[in-house]
């Protein structure tokens, strides 16, 4: 979450990394809802790398179609 201080958004270190993940998903064409499930998993510490990876292979297999 954004600390606001005197008017002023002040990020924190993980929007900042969240903020850039979502940047790099927007430019390899996933849209909100995929980019979505991407952050939630992301975030997940106890998921399993193959679910980002199943997510992402899908989206880039969509891509070569």
């Amino acid at each position: 979450m954004l600390v606001v201080r005197a008017g002023e958004r002040i990020p924190t270190d993980g929007n900042v990394q969240a903020l850039r993940f979502l940047r790099w998903a927007r430019s390899l064409g996933f849209s909100v809802p995929q980019m979505r499930k991407l952050l939630t998993l992301w975030r997940d510490e106890v998921r399993a790398s193959a679910d980002l990876k199943r997510l992402a292979s899908a989206h880039a297999a969509q891509l070569e179609k």
